[in-house]
């Protein structure tokens, strides 16, 4: 991964080296992506989280809910990733009216990271 910094300089390293050394931002192959930092036990994506990295900062176990439309007209074809940056494990979920399609587990430990993709009207692929 590449920072930018606020000062202009640039710096590479892991991407997980240059997040947790970036408050900001961060830079992957020329975009900039800014960060939603949640450190509660609940959180419910928004449509403001799109084009956004959500990390999840909970010492605790936490749940991740994803939308239906009712909730957050998040336009079909978003892509919102999550990481979870603490040692509390956060487990996804659909919310009320919205669906999951999923490939594996949807707890995820501190280091992991998952994507929704809104692949349909309040269906979430996550991956």
């Amino acid at each position: 991964a590449i920072l930018r910094t606020a000062a202009g300089t640039v710096s590479v390293g892991s991407p997980l080296s240059i997040l947790f050394s970036a408050p900001d931002g961060v830079v992957v192959s020329g975009h900039r992506q800014t960060l939603n930092a949640q450190t509660g036990t609940s959180y419910v994506v928004a449509l403001s989280d799109v084009s956004k990295l959500i990390t999840r900062g909970s010492a605790s176990a936490s749940t991740q809910k994803w939308p239906s439309d009712a909730t957050a007209a998040i336009p079909v074809g978003s892509i919102i990733p999550s990481l979870t940056v603490a040692a509390g494990t956060v487990t996804h979920s659909a919310d009320a009216g919205a669906t999951l399609i999923t490939g594996s587990t949807t707890a995820m430990a501190q280091g992991k990271r998952v994507t929704g993709y809104k692949v349909a009207a309040n269906t979430w692929l996550l991956s």
